[in-house]
């Protein structure tokens, strides 16, 4: 269970990277156009 939990985790803070990222990505498109 805890190695569930450890997994779980890790996931989250990789998508929330992720997101983190692509919402640096837009802010960078919108300021070229």
């Amino acid at each position: 269970m805890a190695a569930l939990a450890a997994l779980v985790t890790a996931i989250k803070a990789q998508t929330d990277k992720l997101a983190g990222w692509e919402i640096k990505d837009t802010h960078a498109h919108a300021n070229n156009i």
